[in-house]
């Protein structure tokens, strides 16, 4: 005898089963995605404000170029260099045309600079000498650059260090400078002591240009050492940086 079969039934209890399930899985999706972008929606200011700094730090570093070993972002400097009798020893001077004339080679037609090298008459006045390269600031053309190459090379170490005179001469004479940039290599002679020629300078420097010092010789890897203190000093109440090398 033939089998009757059941007849087929669509709405069971299995299929409303399968469909409950299958619609509680797709509403947990829906949950979870919900919360997910909650959180990214969250984050969003956060993400934007380290966007924003990055940006502004990669700015700043564009800004920024390493002079002589010191990040400087102006572009109107003056450069004294100290011309004591002092500098023959270890061949200070002689580093420090060197390290000029590499600089000078860096530099675009953006920059304006001049350059004073300072120092004392000989015999018993010990008169301040300050000599310019120019008597104002020039862009770095390629003429400019080659004249201030060899003012550089033609730099001779005598006398004493009269810095005090020459960074008041440098406040005074170049109100356009936006920086300074000293290179000595100990305490100046102008003054008995050294604190005494610090705050001179501060008191000089009205319009608060930052000054970045550069210590030159021996003696300034000595943090304890007059010069470097002095140096230390003068940058640091001008907000400026000091170096030695």
């Amino acid at each position: 005898m033939r089998r009757r079969r059941a007849p087929i039934e669509i709405f069971s209890i299995s299929f409303l089963d399968c469909i409950c399930c299958g619609l509680g899985a797709v509403l947990i999706v829906l949950l979870l995605y919900v919360h997910i972008m909650r959180g990214q929606q969250s984050s969003v200011p956060a993400l934007r404000a380290q966007i924003s700094a990055l940006t502004k730090d990669l700015q700043q570093a564009r800004d920024k170029r390493t002079i002589m070993g010191i990040s400087i972002s102006h572009t109107r400097l003056l450069f004294l260099i100290d011309c004591s009798l002092s500098m023959q020893q270890d061949q200070r001077l002689a580093d420090v045309k060197g390290a000029f004339k590499i600089m000078l080679a860096s530099l675009n037609d953006s920059y304006h600079i001049n350059l004073a090298g300072y120092t004392t008459r000989s015999g018993q006045n010990r008169t301040p000498v300050f000599v310019p390269l120019w008597n104002k600031l020039q862009p770095v053309t390629s003429a400019a650059r080659l004249e201030a190459m060899q003012f550089v090379t033609d730099l001779e170490a005598v006398g004493g260090t009269p810095t005090t005179y020459a960074m008041q001469r440098a406040l005074r004479d170049y109100p356009d400078a936006e920086a300074i940039v000293l290179l000595s290599d100990g305490e100046p002679t102008d003054r008995k002591a050294w604190q005494d020629c610090a705050a001179d300078i501060n008191t000089a420097n009205q319009r608060r240009i930052p000054i970045y010092t550069i210590g030159v010789g021996s003696l300034m890897a000595d943090a304890s050492s007059d010069g470097r203190r002095f140096m230390e000093r003068v940058a640091r109440d001008a907000g400026g940086t000091c170096i030695s090398f």
